[in-house]
């Protein structure tokens, strides 16, 4: 149990992970659109079931009780949901051959931010002393900044339903940024500054796969297995690596504190 902890752990395996998954879809996407759309769909699925392992992992190593607890509970939601979600798109298109967007799809990915939020705002609340107006004024500025930049780049004018699903998701994910960047800008030069910058990296990363879907869907231009879709699969990746980190810094806090 403890070698396969330590493979997880390298400092190669990240970064490989990463690089790996780029490369597939870049190939998938040169051979030919429908391989794209195959490969795209079915990469999911290892990936997700991933974050919904180590989620429910976490909660059995870091458990339930007070505001951390139900953090990670939060999280689990999230995780789920979004696998539900991922699944559901997978079916609708891949068995059923209809669109996936919008779709039922849309009914499991929204659900999901509230529970990202839950997670984020539990897991700096014990620290709420040390985030100062200043912190918090940057953090709204940076995701104001963000979503706005997002909008525009969307650049949609006469908003359908299906316009505003998709104004949804970047809107969402700033709303999200405020309370992670308090959360970074608290834990920096701290232990748990690894897995909070991985959180970060990937929800800004959800965040730039959520822009790029709108533009790219919009223009008509999108089918699954995009390049663009690198940024959904690089946000599970490094959340997935976040949480496994976490416990490794707290095993090792432990062992310290011996």
């Amino acid at each position: 149990m403890s070698a396969h902890f330590n493979f997880l752990t390298s400092k190669s395996l990240l970064p490989s992970s990463l690089g790996a998954t780029a490369l597939i879809v870049l190939v998938a996407n040169m051979i030919s659109q429908d391989t794209a759309v195959i490969v795209g769909n079915y990469m999911y699925i290892p990936i997700q079931v991933s974050l919904l392992a180590t989620s429910i992992w976490a909660i059995r190593y870091f458990g339930l009780d007070g505001i951390h607890g139900l953090g990670w509970l939060a999280f689990l939601g999230f995780a789920a949901c979004w696998f539900a979600g991922d699944m559901a798109w997978l079916i609708i298109e891949m068995v059923l051959e209809d669109p996936p967007y919008p779709s039922a799809a849309d009914l499991f990915y929204l659900p999901g931010y509230p529970f990202l939020l839950i997670f984020s705002i539990s897991y700096i609340m014990p620290f709420r002393d040390a985030i100062s107006k200043k912190i918090l004024a940057t953090s709204f500025v940076i995701a104001i900044a963000l979503v706005s930049f997002s909008i525009a780049m969307i650049g949609i004018s006469d908003v359908t339903f299906g316009d505003s699903i998709a104004l949804a998701y970047p809107i969402a994910d700033g709303i999200i940024l405020i309370p992670v960047l308090s959360g970074l800008f608290i834990f920096f030069k701290t232990r748990q500054n690894i897995m909070w910058s991985l959180m970060l990296f990937g929800i800004l990363a959800t965040f730039a796969g959520d822009t790029l879907f709108s533009f790219f869907e919009y223009n008509g231009t999108y089918h699954t297995g995009h390049p663009m879709e690198i940024a959904f699969y690089w946000s599970y990746l490094l959340m997935t690596f976040g949480v496994i980190y976490h416990k490794k810094t707290v095993s090792n806090l432990g062992k310290n504190g011996a």
